[in-house]
């Protein structure tokens, strides 16, 4: 035996011990505390979906009714919004909002910018607003979703595309949320709109530590002389540039590539790095979700036996999170 449960039944047990504060929902949807349906729908975000996939996505519990309102579909040839309401899945008033909503989502009707994937990554400060706009005017020819493009620019790790995917997808449910609750008048009395989008946005995002390390000039060579090696060692102003984007903290380190210094010593890192033989590192240092530039000098310790001449940059830098 089918059970369906109404769109108004799941809004009452939803609302079951709901607090009717939820910060995420009151950063970027505040309007669901408000008593207007219409910027509500105008946040549709993300791919455009079946009017079926809507209903299913407010609740798990969804998901059965939307499955035998399909199969009456197919049996009857109505429209699935006609058989939703028939088996009383959603009220006429409900669907109404639902088609809505679509429009705005398919963008045959005007929406807010706000919950769209590459603003949500910018104001999360996992992007530069530069970035954006740098992947986006190719993203318009390439075919492919905007956050392929985005890990295929380098800017980002699919995992993290995933999680903002994931934050879209609750934000912009409980948008819809909210709207279906202000159209059935009586069904939520006397809760707030606010606590049915509470509900949906309920959530915990997890995003994976990330450094991404760019160096942005590096010296070549590095040049011994005579005097250098009658002092013991040579010193090098500004021989490096790196670029470091993190969401953790994070170690630098540095790796000798040739044997013509026992001992070096790098600042420019917020402190000296040490390096010996097997090389050194500096951990601890803060995340930085905006790019910081850092200018690397060095005072390499001769070798015995180092002889004057012009000898590759004898030093490898990386990153990583901990």
């Amino acid at each position: 035996m089918s059970i369906l449960l109404p769109l108004a039944a799941v809004k009452r047990r939803g609302l079951r011990g709901a607090d009717s504060t939820n910060p995420w929902l009151d950063r970027w949807v505040p309007e669901a505390r408000g008593d207007r349906i219409e910027p509500l729908l105008r946040l549709a975000a993300g791919q455009p979906r079946r009017l079926g996939e809507l209903v299913s996505g407010l609740h798990e519990w969804h998901a059965h009714s939307v499955e035998s309102a399909v199969a009456e579909a197919s049996r009857t040839g109505e429209k699935i919004g006609e058989a939703l309401v028939r088996l009383g899945v959603v009220t006429a008033a409900e669907r109404e909002t639902l088609l809505r909503f679509q429009r705005h989502l398919r963008g045959d009707e005007p929406t807010d910018p706000r919950l769209r994937l590459g603003n949500l990554l910018v104001e999360e400060g996992f992007l530069s607003k530069e970035d954006l706009a740098t992947v986006l005017e190719t993203h318009r020819t390439s075919g492919r979703m905007l956050g392929q493009d985005l890990v295929a620019a380098g800017h980002l790790s699919p995992a993290t595309i995933e999680h903002a995917l994931t934050l879209q997808a609750k934000l912009v449910g409980a948008a819809l949320a909210a709207a279906l609750a202000m159209t059935t008048p009586g069904i939520i009395e006397p809760v707030h709109a606010a606590q049915v989008a509470s509900q949906t946005v309920r959530f915990v995002i997890k995003v994976p530590p990330m450094v991404r390390l760019e160096v942005l000039r590096q010296q070549a060579a590095i040049e011994v002389t005579a005097q250098d090696i009658a002092r013991g060692y040579v010193e090098v102003d500004s021989a490096s540039v790196v670029q470091v984007q993190s969401n953790t903290t994070w170690e630098v380190n540095f790796r000798p590539r040739t044997g013509m210094f026992r001992a070096a010593t790098v600042t420019g890192l917020a402190g000296e790095v040490h390096v010996g033989p097997d090389g050194g590192s500096r951990p601890a240092l803060l995340a930085s979700r905006q790019p910081a530039s850092y200018e690397l000098s060095y005072r390499f310790e001769l070798s015995p036996g180092v002889t004057p001449g012009s000898y590759p940059w004898p030093l490898a830098v990386s990153a990583n999170a901990i």
